[in-house]
């Protein structure tokens, strides 16, 4: 189980975070009300005209830090002037949307851009500033967003831990190891130009390359690793928790502010210590006709004074579908959450430095002492095993020290003797072969060049038993063929091999005997009726054995449409109007005069001791010429004039054979 720092991933596995807006027509009036407004905002204004040349020596500018305001806002203008006594006049373009009092009180009211001129009295100047209205909404969003990109650079460079739910992280100076729990971690680390990933559980320890720096990895990439709790969600990463917020809010995951689903409400705002922030999201899910739920997510999140993100919490209550009022949208009275669901995140900066005790040292996981698995072999002692000639067997290791370790990769060290023992890869895996009788000691080397050695004793095993399959047939009969199974103990014998005879000369008239090429079985035929006895022997043991008796039944005489169907099996009738080879017991071709050619297939029909011969299917295979000698299916011309063949399968007749002036006969005889 490789955990991630992921945020809401116990909501995500419910597939339950789709978020929403509320649209502009749906919105209600405000009545403004003074606030104060941000000075740091980007200005933009137009000076509509200058003093005449009579008061050139006057100067009269508005202050203009603030051209945004949301709906609701008021402002007070400022202006400076040289002029004593200044009386000055204000005036909007566009009341509806910004309006201004005398003493230049603004107050917006809806969303749009006006222009608000001032005048000063007595003489000609006059400046003006245009000021742009959004929604509170969009406001705090742009807002929201702006403080995310800044505290993205500092979480990147000074953030050095945090939480997420009950995981914590640290960030070190060249390193970020993450804690899901006291024995599942994860450290993000550098070993010369190579990423790497070292994850403990509570049962492994892997240590996996991510990539290298400059061929398939980009520094950036690599910063995000090791500067930034990462959120992963289905390979969709986001690194950082500002940027997860960011990414939440504008509906990368679920429904937002760039994603909206239509019904959505969703609200962003501002709480009155300026660091904190607040966005909801209301809205059906209906994605699933048949499990409508209706959701209501709150995220918060907070910044310091420095504009770090500090904290983040996100809930969420579940609903069924029947506890939302669709019509006036809202839940009924009654409704109750199905279910609560909440996750926070909290981050900690100051300055990185090396890593402590705390972090995961991959040189505490390295094997320290082994030894070769003997599971496999025939076990004599302790650093001892046995094997026959002929045997393989992988060769395999057991850890002894650390009890959790990485894999490491294991090789051959040396064979005291290659004549006895050999081996050799297939795949990944390395086998020991048996080669003779004798004794070597195999040693082998980890790549930290720790060794463990086994001597291994080869013999060769005599078979100490023979016998014959299940299900063994002890009758059959003539013409028939029948497998017999040899098994051979154990399994591992130096020589398995076996001869098979008859017990004598004689028997051979009764069947034949056949020994398969893999020297797993032999094969019997019957030829005539009686009895054979055949005898197996073990080849490098003669004096193991088996045998069996087997029955060869004298096949009884065919009679009826068998019998008539075994004469003609293989013959072919011919006469000057065609020819017929019957091939098999259902299939046969025809030559017709004039060239027509077909197959078909048959079947025969015992009738009043006659045999009907039965055309079933007829397929031409050749270009048919219609005015000569054409093949048809059927019992014949007619009831009383059948197709037919003699008992003595001698004369085949058909009756139905078409032409160009009706039915005619073809006689045929075989040949």
């Amino acid at each position: 189980m490789k955990n991630k720092l992921i945020l809401l991933s116990m909501l995500l596995s419910t597939g339950a975070l789709l978020p929403s807006c509320v649209s502009e027509n749906e919105k209600t009036s405000v009545e403004p009300s003074v606030s104060e407004v941000s000075s740091e905002q980007a200005s933009s204004s137009e000076k509509e005209s200058s003093s005449s040349s009579s008061s050139k020596e006057y100067t009269f500018n508005l202050h203009k830090e603030v051209t945004e305001l949301k709906v609701g806002d008021s402002l007070q203008l400022t202006y400076e002037t040289n002029f004593e006594e200044a009386t000055v006049s204000f005036e909007s373009d566009n009341e509806e949307v910004l309006s201004v009092s005398a003493s230049g009180l603004v107050k917006a009211f809806k969303k749009g851009e006006a222009k608000i001129t001032a005048t000063l009295a007595g003489t000609e100047l006059k400046d003006s500033v245009s000021f742009h209205v959004v929604t509170a909404d969009e406001y705090y969003l742009s807002r929201a967003a702006t403080a995310l990109e800044t505290s993205l650079a500092m979480e990147k460079e000074n953030a050095v831990g945090g939480s997420f739910d009950t995981s914590t992280f640290k960030v070190y100076k060249d390193s970020l190891q993450i804690n899901y729990s006291e024995t599942n971690k994860e450290k993000f680390y550098m070993e010369g130009n190579t990423l790497r990933d070292l994850l403990l559980t509570d049962k492994k320890v892997t240590d996996t390359e991510i990539g290298v720096v400059g061929e398939d990895l980009e520094q950036e990439k690599v910063d995000n690793y090791l500067k930034l709790a990462r959120y992963d969600w289905n390979n969709n990463v986001v690194y950082g928790f500002s940027n997860l917020v960011k990414e939440i809010i504008k509906g990368k995951y679920f429904y937002g502010f760039d994603s909206a689903k239509e019904g959505m409400q969703a609200s962003i705002a501002k709480e009155d210590d300026l660091t904190k922030y607040s966005f909801e999201t209301k809205y059906l899910d209906d994605s699933v006709s048949y499990d409508k739920k209706y959701y209501e997510n709150a995220l918060s999140f907070t910044f310091d004074n420095n504009d770090q993100l500090t904290a983040g919490q996100y809930d969420i209550k579940e609903y069924d579908a029947s506890d939302y009022d669709a019509e006036n949208k809202k839940l009924t009275a009654s409704a109750t959450p199905r279910k609560n669901l909440s996750s926070s995140f909290s981050l900690a900066y100051g300055r990185r430095g090396e890593e402590d005790d705390e972090a995961l040292d991959k040189s505490d996981y390295l094997i320290q002492s082994f030894e070769i698995d003997t599971s496999g072999f025939r076990n004599l002692g302790e650093g001892e095993a046995l094997l026959y000639v002929g045997d393989q067997e992988p060769l395999e290791v057991k850890n002894v020290l650390p009890a959790i370790y990485l894999e490491d990769t294991f090789t051959v060290k040396s064979i005291s003797d290659t004549s006895v023992l050999s081996t050799s890869k297939q795949g990944k895996a390395t086998y020991i072969t048996a080669l003779k009788s004798g004794e070597a000691t195999i040693e082998v080397e980890t790549s930290m060049l720790k060794t463990a050695s086994l001597k291994v004793k080869v013999i060769d095993i005599p078979v100490s038993k023979i016998e014959f399959g299940a299900n063994v047939q002890k009758e059959i009969d003539v013409g028939q063929k029948a497998e017999y199974k040899v098994e051979v103990s154990p399994v591992n014998a130096g020589d398995r091999s076996w001869t098979a005879e008859f017990e004598n000369e004689e028997m051979k008239n009764v069947a034949s005997l056949t020994i398969d090429q893999d020297n797993s079985k032999f094969i019997l035929e019957g030829l005539s009726g009686g009895k054979v006895k055949i005898i197996v022997k073990s080849v490098s043991n003669p004096e193991v054995g088996a045998s069996i008796e087997v029955t060869v039944k004298a096949k009884a005489e065919e009679t009826g449409i068998d019998a008539v169907k075994a004469l003609m099996i293989g013959s072919t009738y011919k006469n000057s109007l065609g020819t017929l080879i019957i091939k098999d017991g259902t299939n046969g071709t025809a030559s017709l005069s004039g060239g027509n050619e077909y197959t078909f297939t048959y079947h025969l029909i015992e009738q009043s001791g006659d045999f009907v011969f039965s055309i079933d299917s007829v397929t031409p295979t050749s270009s048919i010429n219609d005015d000569k000698y054409q093949l048809q299916t059927g019992t014949g011309k007619s009831s009383r004039e059948p197709n037919t063949i003699s008992k003595d399968g001698k004369t085949l007749i058909i009756t139905n054979v078409k032409t160009s002036r009706g039915l005619t006969l073809l006689r045929c005889t075989k040949q």
